[in-house]
């Protein structure tokens, strides 16, 4: 029985504006597409609140690891 078997990435989201205040959507939206055409599959965003106060958004992604070869 052959299990599929996941790899895992966590990436903040870049920020822009004088006080880094502001998601840059253009860059996320870059990166995203990246990671998309290198097999990684956007599974969840959530925010997270650091030290300073802001909020920070991160993507949470997967993708699938090839199968082993057999010997």
């Amino acid at each position: 029985m052959n299990l599929k078997k996941y790899e895992y990435k966590i990436v903040e989201a870049t920020r822009k504006g004088k006080w880094q205040s502001e998601i840059d959507v253009d860059a996320n939206e870059d990166i995203l597409i990246g990671l998309g055409l290198e097999g990684w599959e956007l599974i969840q965003v959530s925010p997270h609140v650091q030290n300073n106060g802001l909020t920070a958004y991160l993507y949470y992604l997967k993708r699938e690891l090839p199968p082993e070869d057999l010997v």
